[in-house]
């Protein structure tokens, strides 16, 4: 019997869940409590020097980059959902991610999912990753919009809201580029052999 035929056939990769594992929501989670911790810290840290407006840059550097590493470790469904809807849970009280309230959880789950929405609506593919991103961003500026309408800004023009909102999401997607391809260099030297993807 001819055997050659089977020389050149490369075994099928390993079909990934839909669903997120209890193991995937943990790692989530996990990612999710130390984003805010260290976030929260560099808040802290640079509000006692008096430079507020870093804490946003930081933050613009340090979510895409955690977005991407723990997506790219789980390749499972809600996996960025849960990270980011308990980052945004824990921030309710604080100035991270704007003025509290209890708006941000809606704003984190549905920043999460389209976050999801992108990375695994492309087969997780590193492209994918980026996609997220861009989804991540207009639904984060669709949200704050939102929000402005409901009144948490009552002194600011919709003109001025527009322009601000532009202005942040072109900086965050320049550095969430940045970051995220930094997670995947990071991820395919040091942890895609660890984890097996």
């Amino acid at each position: 019997m001819n055997t050659n035929n089977n020389k050149n056939v490369t075994p099928a990769s390993p079909q990934r869940s839909v669903r997120l594992s209890i193991r995937g929501a943990i790692m989530a989670g996990v990612f999710g409590g130390l984003l805010f911790g260290i976030n929260f810290g560099f808040q802290a840290l640079v509000g006692l020097f008096g430079m507020p407006g870093a804490s946003g840059f930081i933050t613009g550097l340090t979510v895409p980059f955690a977005l991407a590493l723990v997506s790219q470790i789980n390749k499972e469904w809600g996996t960025a959902t849960v990270s980011w809807t308990l980052y945004s849970m824990l921030a309710i009280p604080t100035l991270l991610m704007g003025l509290p309230g209890p708006y941000k959880l809606i704003l984190g789950f549905f920043g999460g999912l389209m976050y999801d929405v992108g990375y695994c609506g492309l087969h997780f593919r590193k492209v994918g990753l980026y996609l997220a991103l861009v989804l991540y961003t207009v639904i984060l500026a669709l949200g704050f919009y939102g929000v402005w309408r409901f009144g948490l800004f009552p002194d600011m023009t919709q003109g001025r809201v527009v322009q601000i909102l532009v202005a942040v999401s072109a900086v965050f997607l320049v550095e969430g580029v940045v970051s995220t391809w930094f997670a995947t260099w990071f991820f395919k030297k040091r942890l895609a052999k660890i984890v097996g993807n």
